[in-house]
């Protein structure tokens, strides 16, 4: 790339996580997001959108055939808000293995789907326990997924949350995420940015995307209002344009994924449409 030059980003790639969309059917959600333009969706691991024993052939042909006719494709699979109850670092041998069945199963989800990017939250330190103990079972059962991701050509995608809100989460930040990475020690597995964990970690944007590199694969993009709340982008105090240039810089070809609550909206069509005629803007 010649000196100075300003890689271009795919417009394309903009997606929008369902969960905007929990008081519909994932069939409704898909009609209603293509409606608004994307063409990309990230899913939920959850109820009511995809939950592995729902997950039926049936269920699936049902989805995919509404994708194919939407011409919307899955960027991505999340865990959902009942990931919560989940932790690869409990001290409990059996819901260590629970947590590591919920990833298996989401990734094999994504590749029945067409995804190739499923996101993981490695888990958090219950009282009682030592982080080095809690650090070592994380290990072990990110260890344990990246070897499933492997075989179905899938990448895990680390996701940080702000200490804010989880205090004892394993993965804070994005020295924590890269540590892991390191040993792990795979290809299929990388990190995302979310804008609003990383800023209440007090973390600059444009920091994390240089340290990351070709190590960022994924991005959730959500603003945030003077009271800390997530706000659909460009209604908060963010500065996205910096940190897209960031991401032009590190010629990031990656999705960028408009990640809010049903609960924090009145109209989810009107969130939907501001944010892609934002990001559309700037990108």
């Amino acid at each position: 790339m010649k000196e100075g030059a300003n890689p271009k980003m795919d417009g394309n790639k903009i997606s929008l996580s369902t969960m905007l969309y929990f008081r519909y059917t994932l069939t409704e959600a898909i009609e209603r997001i293509a409606n608004v333009g994307y063409r990309n969706i990230e899913i939920p691991v959850s109820r009511p959108h995809l939950w592995p024993s729902d997950a039926t052939g049936d269920y699936i042909q049902t989805i995919a055939s509404c994708l194919r006719t939407n011409r919307i494709s899955v960027s991505s699979i999340c865990p959902g808000p009942t990931w919560f109850h989940l932790n690869m670092a409990s001290p409990e041998e059996n819901q260590r293995k629970e947590a590591i069945q919920y990833i298996n199963d989401s990734v094999k989800l994504a590749a029945r789907l067409g995804s190739r990017i499923v996101i993981m939250i490695p888990g958090w330190i219950l009282y009682g326990t030592s982080y080095d103990d809690a650090w070592n079972w994380a290990v072990e059962g990110t260890k344990q997924c990246v070897a499933v991701a492997e075989e179905e050509d899938v990448v895990l995608v680390l996701e940080t949350l702000s200490k804010l809100y989880w205090p004892n989460i394993i993965l804070s930040d994005i020295n924590h995420a890269i540590r892991l990475i390191k040993e792990v020690g795979s290809k299929n597995l990388r990190v995302m940015i979310d804008t609003c964990h990383s800023t209440r970690e007090k973390e600059s944007l444009i920091d994390c995307t240089k340290m990351l590199g070709n190590l960022l694969a994924h991005v959730h993009i959500r603003d945030l209002d003077k009271s800390n709340a997530s706000v659909p982008p460009g209604k908060g105090t963010l500065n996205f344009r910096t940190f897209l240039g960031a991401l032009r810089q590190i010629n990031y070809q990656g999705y960028i994924c408009v990640e809010l609550s049903d609960a924090s909206v009145v109209d989810p069509d009107a969130a939907a449409l501001e944010s892609k005629e934002f990001l559309d803007r700037l990108i």
